[in-house]
C-alpha cells in the first residue's frame, strides 16, 4: 500500500471514530442524594420524582453520564457528600455560610424566600409581633431554623415535631407558626384559604443550589456549565412551570385582619 493511500485511509478512519460513532458517556453514574420528601421538589412513589428529580437528569444528560438516587435523611445529605457516598446532593438546599465551610456549591437554580405560616385570621397572629414569646415550629438543621434562630430570637423555637409535622402542630394549637419553604407555603396558602395564610413580608430570602464536595471543581464546572446552558435555554423555567412551583408570589398571599 503506498504512502499516500496510506495516510488517506487513517483520516478517514479517524474522522469516523472521532465524528461519526456514537456519543461517549461517562461509565461512572451521577449518584444524586436527596431525601425525597418535599414534593413538588422531589418526592418517591416507586422511583423518584419532581423538579428536581428533573433537572438532575438534564444535567446527567449533559454530562453524559446515567443518573442514579441514593435516598438519605436531610440532615445527612452534606455529610454525604462530603465522604463521597454521594456525588452531590439536590434536595431544596439553601445556600448558607456555615455549609460552604463543608461544601462546594454550584450556582443557585431557584431563589425564594423562607415564610412564616399561621392559620387564617381571626384564629392566626396579623403579624410577627404577635409571636413574641409564642411558639414557632421549624424543622431542625434546616434554613427555616436558621431563620428562626436569626430573625424571630424573641419566639420560643420549636424544632422538634416528635413524629408529626409543623402543619400538624399548627392545626392542633401546638405553635403559633410553621416558619418552612415559601413556594411550600405559598402551596398551602392558596390551596385552602380559609385555613392558612402567609405573614408578610417574608422571613427571609433563600437560594437553592446542588452541594458538590470542595475535591471535585471539575464536576462543580461541569454542572455550572450545564446550569447555565438550561437556563438560558429556558428549561429551568418550564420545568419550574410544569411542577407547578411560584418562587416569588410568597409575599402577596393571605389578608391581614382588618383595622
Amino acid at each position: 500500500m503506498g504512502l499516500v493511500l496510506r495516510f488517506v485511509l487513517l483520516a478517514v478512519l479517524f474522522l469516523v471514530v472521532s465524528c461519526g460513532g456514537p456519543e461517549v458517556r461517562d461509565p461512572q453514574p451521577l449518584v444524586v442524594g436527596s431525601d425525597l420528601s418535599n414534593p413538588p421538589f422531589g418526592m418517591f412513589d416507586d422511583v423518584p420524582s419532581g423538579f428536581e428529580v428533573d433537572l438532575c437528569r438534564a444535567l446527567a444528560e449533559s454530562l453524559g453520564r446515567e443518573l442514579r438516587y441514593q435516598r438519605l435523611p436531610f440532615e445527612t445529605l452534606i455529610p454525604a457528600v462530603v465522604d463521597g457516598r454521594i456525588d452531590i446532593a439536590c434536595a431544596t438546599i439553601g445556600v448558607t455560610s456555615e455549609r460552604r465551610e463543608f461544601v462546594a456549591f454550584t450556582e443557585p437554580y431557584c431563589r425564594t424566600s423562607i415564610a412564616v405560616l399561621v392559620e387564617a385570621w381571626p384564629r392566626g397572629p396579623n403579624s410577627r409581633e404577635e409571636l413574641r414569646g409564642r411558639p414557632v415550629y421549624a424543622a431542625a438543621g434546616t434554613t427555616s431554623e436558621r431563620a428562626v434562630r436569626h430573625h424571630l430570637p424573641e419566639v420560643s423555637g420549636v424544632f422538634d415535631a416528635k413524629g408529626a409535622t409543623g402543619i400538624d402542630l399548627l392545626l392542633r394549637g401546638e405553635v403559633d407558626a410553621v416558619v418552612m419553604d415559601g413556594p411550600d407555603a405559598y402551596d398551602l396558602a392558596t390551596g385552602d384559604p380559609d385555613r392558612f395564610r402567609i405573614l408578610v413580608p417574608c422571613l427571609d430570602v433563600e437560594e437553592y443550589a446542588i452541594a458538590v464536595s470542595s475535591d471535585h471543581p471539575e464536576l462543580l464546572r461541569q454542572l455550572d456549565e450545564a446550569l447555565d446552558e438550561l437556563r438560558s435555554r429556558g428549561r429551568i423555567a418550564a420545568l419550574l412551570e410544569a411542577h407547578g412551583i411560584v418562587l416569588d408570589a410568597t409575599a402577596a398571599v393571605g389578608e391581614p385582619a382588618p383595622p
